[in-house]
Order: structure tokens, then C-alpha cells, then sequence
């Protein structure tokens, strides 16, 4: 038989995190929502070219700071 997973409210932080992110974009994206930065107003230069950081996509994922999604 194989092994139940454990159930969410069971795992340590760092699994949940890791079970919640989808992808390495969305990781990026709930760290500077979770550090206070507009992700969509971050720039940076690029051969004198204003370009957005989050140029590629990613959502904050809500759901690590126990918010629900809406």
C-alpha cells in the first residue's frame, strides 16, 4: 500500500513553501511581495532600457502568508 502524504498543517514551513510555489517565478515573486516591493514598478537598466524584473511573469502566491486567494 503506498504512503499517505502528510497532511499541509503537518509539514515544517520550508515544505509547505516548497509545496505552495509552483515555480521558481512565483518563488521570486511572493519574496518581494514578502519584502515589501511592488513587483511591477521594480526596474532595472538594460542597455539604457528600462526593463521590469518580473519580465518573464510570476504571481505572489498567496497562500504562504495564509492569505486565500481571491
Amino acid at each position: 500500500m503506498p504512503a499517505s502524504k502528510p497532511n499541509r498543517s503537518e509539514l515544517p514551513t520550508r515544505e509547505k513553501l516548497a509545496v505552495a510555489v509552483p515555480s521558481i517565478r512565483f518563488l521570486h515573486a511572493t519574496i518581494r511581495h514578502a519584502l515589501g516591493l511592488d513587483q511591477h514598478e521594480l526596474v532595472y537598466d538594460h542597455h539604457n532600457r528600462r526593463e521590469l524584473v518580473t519580465v518573464n511573469g510570476g504571481q505572489v502566491v498567496r497562500e504562504v502568508f495564509g492569505e486565500k486567494r481571491s
